[in-house]
């Protein structure tokens, strides 16, 4: 998703300045309008430096098989998606999964699919992740195929441990 500066004027009449993350032009403008936002203009905007420096950071693998296990959870119980990654994002310590988290739930409110959001942040995730999302919402087993990589990241991290413990 990339980012838009927006001038619009309120439901309460008053003139509103801001940025919102989004698939395009139109889309910032259409969901603005949905709020009831009188669209003046919206822009793409530019990337600082700060964003740039952010977004290279890679997700943690603890915390990624974390997220991947507790999505796994929700999604068997029922609890639709978007309601899940609010609350994971709300209990995450992790910056960088909440900030993809945050990015993710935008994708999915603008009706892109969950493997498509994820892959928008590609090099926070291993090289992996996303085309095992991609097979995992073709047959339907997300929840099944959430756990299995949480057990695959954990016995990965597990094991990176034992190597460099034995290194040392």
């Amino acid at each position: 998703m990339a980012a838009f500066t927006y001038v619009a004027i309120a439901p309460d009449g008053k003139r509103a300045t801001g940025a919102l993350k989004g698939l395009s032009v139109d889309g910032v403008t259409d969901s603005l309008v949905r709020q009831g936002y009188t669209v003046l203009s919206v822009k793409a905007a530019g990337r600082g430096l700060l964003q740039l420096e952010i977004t290279a950071k890679k997700v943690d693998p603890v915390e990624l098989s974390n997220f991947s296990r507790q999505t796994a959870t929700f999604v068997k119980a029922g609890v639709p998606l978007l309601d899940a990654l609010e609350i994971i994002r709300a209990e995450t310590k992790d910056r960088k999964l909440r900030e993809v988290l945050g990015d993710v739930m935008d994708s999915l409110r603008f009706g892109e699919s969950f493997a498509e959001a994820m892959a928008a942040h590609g090099r926070a995730l291993p090289p992996f992740y996303v085309s095992v999302l991609r097979s995992a919402e073709a047959t339907g087993e997300l929840d099944l195929v959430m756990a299995q990589l949480s057990r695959y990241i954990e016995r990965d991290v597990e094991g990176r441990r034992t190597v460099r413990s034995a290194l040392t």
